[in-house]
């Protein structure tokens, strides 16, 4: 029974009655409105823009209260409408909003769209509060409540995926209400229920949260939440299932289905995180054991008792491998993977296995894994970096022979005929054709390959798929490039690039040379200089292919230049950034970026030239110029350019002993301070505090450099006054007590202790970190050479830092070493007396307390102070 904008007995004839006289009203309601306005109640769907007339009936009359009595047959039915006037503009204004957000979603910014869910939320408490609801026939709001989330959800943004939920709470908040059929015949009665959200609308929430990045970190290491937007996916799904479990028989409730789990997982696998991998894992076996799948495997149910809703298909089990795939990208510390290369791939392995026998016993070909799921298997091959290259070979040959079987069964049944030009859409959909995703991860997995013949093997592969087949190729035991399916797979613009990268990974001193070779192939295969392959014998030219260099193999064959050791690289380097330059200049097809600059940038600061700060500095400007000229965001400085500026002048400081370098890697990040979005980080300073420490010539000029560097150490420890200084390390700290080392002069040796003890008080008195193990030996070390004639002092103070560094448990191998040859031997002795081993030996850590040496876990301690 309907309440509030109409009241009837329960009785249908008298529900009838209403009804006629409700079209009665209705007809009077027109004649006194304008043609072109439709009753606003009952609420209909309108797609165009209507003006509100101007009406007698529609003026505000607060008074105005209508009220009209039929008697038909003795029966009384009561319309009453309390100010009809303010609840029929507050329904047709409604509809025009919705009117225009349905057409207009798309179309709005972050801030319409938050503005919008307020007008929103603000119109649907004025319904509830008048008591209006919609009509059981009404899809435009729900469909425009759709369009609004996907609009937010398309941004793949924390915030989008945050107001998409917010468009979520909103509906379920509301209290709003809509008409609804109790029966489907003729005789239908109305009721009035709550509106829900769409199973559509949680699985827009839920993709929302699964395309949203996190970049929030959580700690000081440097680690990332990456996953909390599928922790928020995963909090919406276990909504769902509360709110179906809280309701009798699931009520009007949505209940989640495999939609939901697939979008969950595809949250889990964007996580960036280690830890998605169990958690995906567990998602997999809770929605096995909801539909009723792992009892069916079981044999304890039969195919009628599953869930046909749950029941996780194929997409299920490639999304969970994707995610498996994805554990060695994560953006957390690499030591904090518990879990192999060997041990991953075998989880992958057993979930195809358990795929093949779900195809076997529900006779199902559709459940068997595809090219997808080797591919993502081929993905983690490149990890395994003593045999990547030919495990991913071993698997990419077992997918042809599959597809060799099918090919061979459907010839004995149909009289299938394999050719070149056939369509094997057909062997896509059904088997494990290899393509060209295939090949480039078995490139890619050459690429990471740690052997000498990982780049040749490489270029052959493509070779391969380049060449034309010839008659005796199937007499060849390299199934990968011989077979007849090759014929049917073309490399693409990754290929090319992936080869590349080969090159250029590998350091080998022809690399750079075998990389232009390649770069001068994809830029003028057709011209006399072509000396990487054929022409005539390509299965394909060049043009059908449509491949053209872009930025990323200009910045590969660069990449190789630089890291091949070759005389000239660095200038070979340059050379092929300028020729991009003049390609992007003339035709404007590929546009450098501004790893194009830090490439060749990080190769001068790698080199021995006097010069080579400038050199830097002078591609630093240009790619500045550049940037200015175009606007282009991908030419703008990063932080990488910069980092290659700094260690450039520093390096030139280190070859020339000069003092001016040093204060221009200084000014460079100044200049990142005051130019750049991104600020300095401490690896960049300690670029600068190692430079005495590396310095030969001049001992004055060194040390005004090592003074220098510990003035900035000072103003790193110390609160900045508006500028932003990165807090130092323990890498700072060690650089600079490094850099008081190794002087003739005496006055400058008694200076240089002042300031090395100086450096280590100042180390103690620091919160933020702790001296390390080699804290100890570099500041022995610089005792040992700054008191060499002075042995009372020296084993005096060598003897408190010895005492302190077995307090601090960072005794080490290095540091007895040292106390052996500084220390006098009434103390040595001392320390031979603490031994817990008796006998002959010499001294070790391992037979003095173990409280001495407790903490010395190098790597460990490096990584908490970093």
């Amino acid at each position: 029974m309907l309440t509030g904008t109409y009241l009837v007995s329960s009785s249908y004839s008298r529900h009838l009655l209403l009804r006629r006289a409700l079209a009665s009203l209705e007809s009077h309601y027109k004649q006194r409105v304008n043609s072109t306005l439709r009753l606003p109640y009952p609420y209909i769907r309108r797609r165009t823009s209507v003006n509100l007339p101007t009406s007698p009936l529609l003026e505000r009359q607060s008074s105005c209260t209508i009220k009209r009595i039929w008697e038909i047959d003795n029966l009384r039915a009561s319309f009453v409408t309390e100010s009809i006037q303010d609840r029929s503009v507050l329904q047709y204004e409604f509809h025009q909003l919705l009117d225009n957000l349905f057409n207009k979603a798309f179309e709005l910014n972050y801030e319409e769209l938050e503005k919008t869910r307020h007008k929103l939320e603000e119109t649907m408490k004025n319904l509830v509060d008048n008591d209006i609801h919609l009509r059981h026939d009404d899809n435009v709001f729900i469909s425009t409540f759709q369009n609004l989330m996907s609009r937010c959800g398309s941004f793949g943004t924390m915030d989008g995926a945050e107001l998409t939920e917010k468009y979520l709470t909103t509906l379920l908040k509301s209290n709003l209400k809509k008409a609804c059929l109790t029966t489907k015949n003729e005789n239908a009665n109305e009721q009035l229920i709550p509106v829900t959200p769409s199973k559509e609308m949680y699985t827009i929430a839920m993709d929302a949260w699964a395309k949203a990045q996190s970049l929030q970190r959580n700690d000081r290491h440097g680690t990332f939440d990456g996953l909390m937007p599928a922790r928020r996916a995963k909090q919406i799904l276990d909504f769902m299932w509360e709110e179906y479990h809280s309701k009798p028989n699931g009520g009007e409730c949505v209940k989640p289905d495999i939609i939901h789990y697939t979008t969950l997982l595809q949250a889990l696998a964007n996580a960036s995180s280690k830890n998605a991998v169990q958690m995906a894992q567990n998602v997999l076996k809770d929605v096995e054991r909801l539909s009723g799948l792992n009892d069916f495997l079981q044999g304890k149910k039969n195919m009628a008792e599953l869930d046909p809703n749950l029941v996780p298909d194929r997409t299920v089990y490639n999304t969970v491998l994707y995610c498996l795939s994805r554990y060695f990208q994560s953006r957390d510390d690499i030591s904090g993977r518990v879990h192999s290369v060997q041990y991953i791939m075998g989880l992958m392995k057993d979930i195809m296995n358990k795929m093949e026998l779900l195809a076997k016993k529900l006779n199902d070909n559709s459940w068997m894994p595809n090219t997808r799921t080797y591919n993502m298997l081929l993905m983690v091959c490149r990890r395994r970096v003593h045999c990547g290259g030919k495990e991913a070979e071993k698997i990419v040959e077992e997918m042809l022979y599959q597809c060799q079987r099918y090919i061979d069964d459907a010839d004995a049944r149909d009289g299938l005929r394999l050719v070149e030009n056939q369509d094997l859409s057909d062997l896509c959909e059904n088997s494990v054709l290899p393509n060209v995703k295939s090949y480039n991860n078995i490139i890619n997995a050459w690429c990471h390959t740690e052997t000498e013949d990982a780049p040749e093997r490489a270029e052959f592969i493509l070779k391969a798929l380049l060449l034309r087949r010839s008659k005796h190729s199937m007499e060849d035991r390299d199934i990968i490039t011989s077979h007849p399916l090759v014929s049917t797979i073309r490399p693409d613009i990754v290929t090319f690039n992936l080869v590349l990268n080969a090159w250029a990974k590998s350091c080998q001193l022809q690399s750079g040379e075998r990389a232009e070779r390649l770069l001068n192939f994809m830029t003028n295969h057709a011209s006399g200089e072509n000396k990487f392959i054929p022409i005539n014998h390509m299965k394909v030219s060049m043009n059908d292919l449509d491949i053209e260099p872009d930025v990323i193999s200009y910045n590969s064959t660069m990449n190789a230049w630089s890291k091949c050791g070759h005389e000239n690289a660095v200038y070979r380097a340059e050379n092929v950034l300028n020729r991009l330059i003049d390609e992007y200049k003339k035709t404007g097809k590929v546009v450098p970026n501004s790893i194009s600059f830090s490439t060749p940038m990080q190769a001068w600061s790698k080199t021995c030239d006097p010069d080579c700060g400038e050199r830097a500095e002078a591609l630093f400007n240009k790619l500045v110029e550049l940037y200015q000229e175009t606007g282009d965001e991908s030419l703008k400085p990063t932080q990488s350019c910069y980092a290659s500026l700094v260690a450039a002048y520093c390096n030139q400081a280190i070859i020339t002993s000069q003092m001016q370098p040093f204060e221009k890697a200084i000014d460079a990040l100044d200049r990142l301070q005051n130019e750049g979005d991104h600020k300095p980080k401490t690896s960049y300073y300690n670029m600068l505090l190692s430079v005495p420490s590396k310095m030969n010539g001049d001992e004055s000029i060194k040390f005004n450099i090592a003074i220098k560097a510990k003035s900035i150490l000072f103003e790193m420890q110390s609160e900045s006054d508006g500028r932003f200084i990165p807090r130092p390390d323990i890498s700072s700290f060690n650089n600079v007590i490094r850099g008081f080392q190794n002087y003739e002069d005496e006055r400058r040796k008694r200076e240089a202790l002042f300031s090395v003890l100086d450096t280590f008080n100042m180390l103690c008195e620091y919160s933020s970190c702790e001296p390390n193990y080699q804290t100890y030996i570099q500041l022995l070390k610089a005792i040992q050479l700054c008191l060499e004639d002075d042995t009372r002092d020296r084993a005096i103070l060598c003897e408190e830092i010895f005492r302190k560094c077995c307090e601090s448990g960072l005794l080490t191998n290095a540091v007895l070493k040292i106390v052996e040859n500084t220390l006098p031997r009434q103390s040595i002795q001392r320390i031979e007396a603490c031994k817990t081993s008796s006998g002959p030996g010499p001294l070790t850590v391992y037979n003095l307390p173990p409280e001495w040496s407790d903490n010395r876990r190098v790597g460990q301690n490096q990584r908490r102070n970093r």
